[in-house]
């Protein structure tokens, strides 16, 4: 009976180290999402010309060529992107691919997921990346989700399941 109970707890044991995603849950910001390992948080806080935000990043860099990253802020309430949230969520696109140095667009699209507005945009950058990007505006929130990863590393499955394993959590 004993070597029972050993197997069975050796085997739990292995079957949590064989986990490669770690499930990140942000009660406050309303979102659970698979990053591979535990991402560095950060907080920052900016001007925009709807007034001040804060912005909390989620980033986990697994190589030179590979980063999952998670974005949220809270936009003072604005009657325009309440009565059009892609005005908004495209302004936000813009801004992020030009960032990303993002120059040339595989896909764009606009989404709704969980009844939330977003887009999704899968793009090349100069520097030989490939990024993977969705926006969603819920309420005066903005999420941000990107993967930025070289086709050749072999991680663009990895990065395609980060973003496809983010959901909206009750707070």
């Amino acid at each position: 009976m004993r070597a029972i109970s050993y197997l069975f707890f050796a085997s739990i044991i292995l079957w949590f180290a064989c986990q490669e995603d770690y499930t990140f849950i942000d009660y406050a910001g309303g979102f659970s999402v698979e990053f591979t390992e535990q991402p560095t948080i950060d907080v920052d806080t900016f001007q925009t010309a709807l007034g001040q935000v804060e912005l909390y990043t989620f980033l986990l860099e697994l190589s030179t060529t590979h980063a999952q990253m998670l974005t949220y802020s809270d936009y003072p309430v604005d009657e325009q992107y309440i009565k059009d949230p892609y005005a908004f969520i495209d302004g936000a696109k813009e801004g992020a691919l030009k960032s990303l140095n993002v120059t040339q667009i595989n896909f764009d699209e606009r989404i709704e997921f969980m009844g939330v507005s977003g887009v999704e945009v899968i793009g090349n950058n100069n520097e030989g990346l490939q990024i993977h990007y969705k926006l969603f505006l819920k309420g005066n929130r903005l999420y941000q989700l990107g993967v930025l990863t070289n086709e050749e590393d072999g991680n663009w499955k990895k990065g395609h399941d980060f973003i496809e394993s983010f959901t909206f959590i009750n707070k």
